[in-house]
């Protein structure tokens, strides 16, 4: 979306469009057009699509500006760390990605840790939840299908080959993973959204699904942590992954259930066909693993821990109409979803 720029982020923008100027990768193309072509407000960042005049050829992408806001003085954050951090991994990644069959990150060009910028090239290809609201409506025709299972696919292969970036040899500690989503579960029954009891039968669940678990499906991995259809450009032959702010260490089936569930929540809107959304469900498990089940132990775990994460957002955050009626619906389905999951005795429960 384009919305009017703040006059802080126009600020922002000058200063980072003043030292890119100056770079060699620029310099080689033009310059940076005087205003950006797209700009988004987030809760903690300026997000900038600049230009670069003339560009004249195919080689002269877009940029995307990133521009993370300040934090207060006592909350022991230190942003120009963070900032580095980002572009140090987002360098690695690109490098380690870049093998040359279409599963990549997308590549870094400059940070500037006094102005809190990074900035990374345009991508290109489409945003994989346009894809999806492009491809996957009520009535599908089959050459859609099959082009959107070879692109699951392949995205359940990115997530298989950025695993092994960095190797080590930590555990999880399910205990700790339970207390993450106990700290969300608390809030829920303090706000009247679920009861004590209902928050006692979650934990035993998980506790049991923790019991049932493989200790080798514990080892870390990297993670991204973020990766929701709105991180993942896809074109044919090509999938890039975007915006490794919040990369982290934690578990192999963490960004694959992300993912999974993202794609669940598509089925909140009566236009997506969700044998469309269930064919993509089941080609992204089967690009990351062919014997992976949504039965197995870890991966309903997870699943619990990312329903519990969004019934939260939805039932504890305020909004106005018309999103107030959408977080009801999703509110209504979480729920739900859990009541199923507690009942059931089935490991094949979706």
């Amino acid at each position: 979306m384009t919305s009017a720029i703040p006059p802080v982020a126009g600020r922002a923008f000058a200063a980072v469009r003043e030292r890119l100027n100056r770079e060699p990768y620029v310099r080689a193309r033009g310059q940076v057009a005087s205003a950006p072509a797209w700009f988004e407000e987030r809760p903690y960042s300026f997000v900038f699509r600049a230009t670069i005049e003339p560009g004249n050829t195919a080689q002269d992408r877009g940029l995307f500006v990133k521009v993370f806001k300040e934090k207060a003085a006592d909350s022991g954050i230190d942003m120009r760390a963070r900032v580095l951090r980002d572009h140090r991994l987002t360098c690695t990644v690109h490098d380690f990605m870049e093998q040359g069959d279409g599963l990549m990150a997308v590549r870094p060009v400059a940070c500037y840790g006094d102005l809190l910028a990074t900035v990374t090239e345009e991508a290109g290809g489409m945003n994989l939840l346009h894809y999806l609201e492009r491809h996957a409506k009520v009535f599908p025709r089959r050459a859609a299908i099959t082009e959107m299972t070879e692109t699951m696919v392949a995205v359940g292969q990115w997530v298989r080959r950025f695993q092994e970036f960095e190797r080590g040899d930590a555990s999880m500690v399910m205990t700790a993973m339970a207390d993450y989503v106990d700290h969300r579960l608390v809030k829920l029954a303090r706000a009247g959204v679920i009861g004590e009891n209902r928050r006692a039968d979650v934990l035993d669940y998980l506790r049991r699904l923790a019991d049932s678990i493989d200790q080798n499906e514990l080892r870390e991995v990297a993670v991204h942590a973020d990766f929701a259809p709105g991180n993942v450009l896809v074109e044919p032959g090509r999938v890039v992954v975007i915006d490794f702010a919040m990369m982290s260490r934690g578990s192999r089936l963490l960004d694959l259930t992300r993912m999974h569930f993202q794609l669940d929540l598509l089925l909140a809107k009566p236009w997506f066909s969700r044998s469309a959304i269930e064919a993509m469900q089941d080609a992204l498990l089967a690009g990351f693993d062919t014997a992976l089940s949504p039965g197995q132990p870890l991966f309903r775990f997870l699943m619990v821990r990312h329903r519990i994460n969004h019934l939260a957002t939805v039932a504890l955050k305020r909004e106005r109409f018309p999103a107030r009626l959408m977080n009801a619906r999703l509110r209504h389905l979480h729920v739900g979803w859990l009541d199923r999951q507690l009942s059931s005795t089935s490991t094949g429960d979706r």
